[in-house]
């Protein structure tokens, strides 16, 4: 890139940092990982334009700057179109050098293997070398999607070598058109979001020549593709409804009983509804799963871990994650809790055997099931018709309980022991 495309940038750098606040400053900060801990502090602001382009080079700089944007977030006018303006002109000059790239791509797969990744490598590695290439045939392709909040086009893709498989999100619509299920192309510069590979503006893409994949990678990519991208809560509420179905991993906050739905406008035709609340390092959504889904959900339990597969995403009041035909949850860790202090504050159903509970458990609110039982011989409560008038009485009440999910299996009156 030119010495005045490389003063263009920093002068754009530099209004951009300017424009952030304490807080937005030091997401930034902590989202810059290529950047070493001891120059990431708030009294360099004004010099670290110029310390982002020295660890990141020009071109990788755009990138994360972009990126960073997206996640802190700062998506209005006043820092997009600056953005945009230094994004058009960087693509311009990389379509000028479109020919010495392709020639440079044959050159890294001919003459420098060291650059040169598997796509199982590529995954291992801790983060993406700027300068890391990888070749793959696309194995699939979903639709063309915008973000809600912007015109920005993107879409997915698979890609497979001859070691393992990848999912990619492809930004913008030129390459949607010139992208082609099938065929063979080499990708370097990528960006690596957690589990997601990104193609922006500054990846380089090259068309290659066919090359075989063993037939046990292939068959596993196959059964890969029917799986949506692994995605974050702030990516899912950033997207329009009714696009191609996606994975979520979170922390189950809050499950809710189930309940029997109409269907239509048949009464007589009901469908079971489950609803639960998760939350990952970026947002948090509600999860609602219909019909035999249900069934999926008998042992979920606030503060598991666990994989949403396959989820449509419904934007109606507001954005929810909803059950599929296809759709799989997959436990990732139980959670367990011994011997916490909580504040029961109210009841949310009361049946022969169980109750749900309200309950404040290190500052936040939490549904849970105990038996009757246990609450009668805790509190000294009478079991029987007015078991629930009797348990509503006396609230709130204090206890330490050994909780297993959102189920506390013992508890005592705090209370009643001092």
């Amino acid at each position: 890139m030119s010495d005045i495309l490389e003063k263009e940038w920093k002068q754009t750098l530099t209004f951009i940092v300017e424009e952030l606040d304490n807080q937005q400053f030091k997401k930034l900060l902590e989202l810059l990982s290529k950047i070493p801990k001891g120059q990431k502090t708030a009294k360099i602001r004004e010099n670290m334009p110029r310390i982002i382009i020295e660890h990141y080079g020009l071109e990788d700089s755009v990138s994360a700057i972009v990126d960073a944007m997206e996640k802190i977030p700062r998506r209005d006018n006043k820092i997009q179109d600056p953005l945009k303006t230094f994004e058009e002109k960087l693509k311009a000059k990389e379509e000028k050098n479109t020919g010495s790239r392709s020639v440079m791509a044959k050159e890294i797969l001919a003459g420098q293997p060291a650059t040169s990744k598997s796509i199982c490598d590529l995954v291992a590695a801790h983060e993406v070398v700027a300068t890391a290439t990888i070749r793959g045939r696309i194995m699939d392709k979903s639709k063309l999607q915008t973000y809600k909040t912007q015109k920005k086009d993107f879409f997915f893709l698979l890609v497979t070598d001859e070691t393992a498989s990848i999912k990619m999100m492809v930004y913008g619509k030129p390459r949607y058109q010139k992208l082609q299920k099938g065929k063979h192309y080499l990708f370097r510069k990528l960006i690596r979001d957690k589990n997601l590979f990104k193609v922006t503006l500054q990846t380089i893409v090259a068309e290659l020549g066919a090359f075989d994949i063993p037939k046990e990678v292939e068959e596993k990519a196959k059964r890969l593709s029917s799986h949506g991208p692994d995605v974050s809560i702030e990516e899912v509420k950033k997207w329009d409804s009714e696009i191609l179905p996606v994975s979520v991993e979170g922390t189950i906050t809050k499950v809710c009983p189930s309940e029997l739905m109409v269907k239509g406008n048949n009464a007589k035709r009901r469908t079971k509804k489950q609803h639960f609340h998760i939350k990952d390092n970026t947002d948090s959504i509600e999860v609602v799963m219909w019909g035999k889904n249900v069934k999926k959900c008998e042992n979920l339990a606030v503060g598991d871990v666990v994989k949403l597969k396959n989820m449509n995403i419904k934007n109606l009041e507001s954005v929810t994650l909803q059950s599929t035909d296809i759709t799989n949850i997959e436990q990732v860790r139980k959670f367990t809790i011994h011997n916490h202090q909580l504040k029961i504050v109210a009841v949310t159903k009361c049946q022969k055997m169980q109750t749900d509970l309200e309950v404040i458990l290190d500052q936040r609110f939490y549904t849970m099931v105990v038996k009757n039982k246990l609450l009668a011989e805790a509190y000294s409560l009478s079991l029987g018709e007015k078991f629930r008038s009797h348990l509503v009485k006396a609230l709130p009440l204090m206890g330490e309980a050994q909780i297993e999910g959102n189920e506390i299996k013992a508890i005592q009156n705090i209370e009643a022991r001092i």
